[in-house]
């Protein structure tokens, strides 16, 4: 079943969501989110390493979107780790990301 759970390792590197997926990564693919999917939500900093993003299409451009809690993602045990965000909430304004 495409997509379902295996206990067989990784077939690819999990680099994260670490730039703009266009590209890169087709739509469908998941990944874990790093601080490039950080965002806020008024003068709250929501980490993008809480999440695992899906890269989905509209209009032609491919973009990460929030797919699940990061606790859903199965890392390889020698795969590594997304690094924490190195921002804070004082990176937020208004709902905007410094």
């Amino acid at each position: 079943m495409p997509g379902g759970a295996t206990s067989q390792a990784s077939t690819v590197p999990n680099p994260g969501a670490y730039t703009n997926p266009q590209g890169l990564f087709s739509p469908g693919a998941r990944q874990p989110g790093t601080s490039y999917t950080d965002y806020c939500v008024g003068n709250q900093l929501v980490a993008g390493t809480d999440d695992v993003y899906q890269a989905v299409e509209s209009g032609g451009l491919v973009f990460w979107k929030a797919a699940a809690p990061i606790s859903d993602w199965k890392f390889d045990s020698n795969s590594p780790r997304p690094e924490p965000t190195w921002r804070s909430t004082s990176n937020c304004y208004r709902g905007s990301l410094l």
